[in-house]
C-alpha cells in the first residue's frame, strides 16, 4: 500500500563512478593536473611524477605533502564529493596561514581523476603523525560491472605498509596502473607545459615553493642525446664567430 504522505531519499548508482569521473574529467592532461592540485592544496613542496612504461603502464605521483591519517581517508577521501578545500568545511588551523597559499581546487572529485587515468589505483598516505602508512586499493572496474549495485555497496582495500614508496617522511601517493591511454613524448611535453600553471610566481615573496619532477626512463635517453646535440651546435657556433 502507498502512503499518502511519505518522505522519499535518493539511491545512488555505482555508476556515478563514471558520471564523476571518466565523463566529467575531459583528458588525461586534466585529470593530472587535478591530481597534482591536491598536492598543492595539502601544502606539498614537492610533487614528482613519474611514468613508466610496461604492459600495463604506470603513472605515480607522490608529493610530501600533510598526508592523510585513517580518519581523513574514512571521512575525507572515501566521502563522495566532499571536499574540505570548500570555505564552509575547512579547519579553523593554522595550515593555510603557515603554507601560505590559497586552495586551486574545491570540487571534491579530484580523486576520480585517477580513473580517468587507470582502471587501478593505490593510494598511499602517511601524516606526520602517523607511525605506519594507509594503503587504499581501488579497482575501478569493479563499480562498472553491475549499474543497479549501490556505490557504497562496491568494496576497497585497505592495509598498512610502513613507509611510503617515495622516501618521504610524510605526504601521498598515487599508484595508478593498468593505464587507459598512452603518453608518448609529445603527450609528456604537454603535459609539462600545463603544469607550469601551477608553479607560482610569488615563491620568492614568502610563499612555499612548489617543485613538479617528471620523471620518464624510457625517455632518458633521447633527453641525452637531444642535449649532446644541443651542446654540439653551441660548440659550432662558437667555432663560426
Amino acid at each position: 500500500m502507498i502512503k499518502a504522505n511519505n518522505t522519499l531519499s535518493f539511491r545512488v548508482s555505482s555508476g556515478l563512478k563514471n558520471l564523476i569521473g571518466r565523463d566529467l574529467i575531459s583528458d588525461k592532461y586534466i585529470a593530472v593536473f587535478e591530481l597534482v592540485k591536491n598536492s598543492y592544496d595539502a601544502g606539498a613542496s614537492k610533487v614528482s611524477i613519474s611514468y613508466l612504461v610496461s604492459d600495463v603502464g604506470k603513472i605515480i605521483i607522490s608529493d610530501n605533502g600533510s598526508g592523510m591519517t585513517y580518519n581523513d581517508i574514512i571521512q575525507k577521501w572515501l566521502f563522495v564529493a566532499y571536499s574540505e578545500k570548500k570555505l564552509q568545511n575547512r579547519s579553523k588551523s593554522s595550515f593555510r596561514e603557515e603554507i601560505k597559499r590559497e586552495v586551486a581546487g574545491a570540487k571534491g572529485v579530484g580523486r576520480f581523476s585517477c580513473d580517468r587515468l587507470g582502471a587501478s589505483l593505490q593510494l598511499i598516505t602517511k601524516s606526520k603523525s602517523d607511525f605506519r602508512a594507509h594503503v587504499v586499493d581501488v579497482n575501478w572496474n569493479r563499480f562498472e560491472l553491475d549499474d543497479t549495485k549501490e556505490f557504497i555497496e562496491i568494496p576497497v582495500d585497505y592495509f598498512q605498509t610502513n613507509q611510503l614508496p617515495s622516501g618521504f617522511l610524510n605526504g601521498t601517493s598515487l599508484i595508478v596502473s593498468d593505464l587507459r591511454e598512452t603518453w608518448d613524448r609529445d603527450s609528456l611535453l604537454r603535459l609539462k607545459r600545463s603544469l607550469m600553471k601551477l608553479i607560482s610566481p610569488d615563491a620568492d615573496k614568502g610563499e612555499l615553493p612548489f617543485d613538479i619532477e617528471i620523471v620518464v626512463p624510457s625517455e632518458k635517453e633521447n633527453d641525452e642525446k637531444l642535449l649532446a646535440e644541443y651542446k654540439k651546435d653551441q660548440e659550432k657556433d662558437k667555432t663560426s664567430r
